[in-house]
């Protein structure tokens, strides 16, 4: 094995990939305000995140393919949505018996994707 497959293989262990909409779903599932709010509308505000984060890093969608990336962004959420709060009644009663460490870790991953700075950039800082 060279030299730079085991670096690459070092930072990849050591700075797991950040995958943007599982951030953002947690973002939204850990600061859930509105009880009133039904799992369509609850899913449709993550998805509008994640389009505007797409297109606020440069990542161009085109139009005739938006509804697509909509229907397949819909049902990747909801099973998100129902692996995480698998055995609670509802999205409260899991936010209930989440801890603040866990909320506050996953408000500094959303700051941190909002700011712009990811994994990788931590990557090539510490390939320098």
């Amino acid at each position: 094995m060279t030299q730079r497959k085991r670096n690459r293989k070092k930072y990849s262990s050591q700075f797991p990939p950040t995958d943007s909409l599982y951030v953002i779903f947690e973002q939204h599932l850990y600061n859930f305000e509105d009880v009133t709010t039904d799992r369509k509308t609850f899913i449709g505000n993550i998805i509008k995140d994640y389009i505007k984060y797409l297109a606020k890093s440069s990542r161009i969608v085109a139009p005739q393919h938006v509804q697509d990336l909509v229907g397949e962004l819909f049902e990747e959420i909801n099973t998100m949505l129902l692996k995480k709060i698998y055995g609670f009644s509802s999205i409260e009663e899991f936010r209930s018996q989440s801890g603040t460490t866990i909320r506050q870790k996953v408000n500094d991953q959303y700051r941190k994707l909002a700011n712009g700075r990811s994994v990788k950039a931590k990557v090539r800082a510490g390939a320098r």
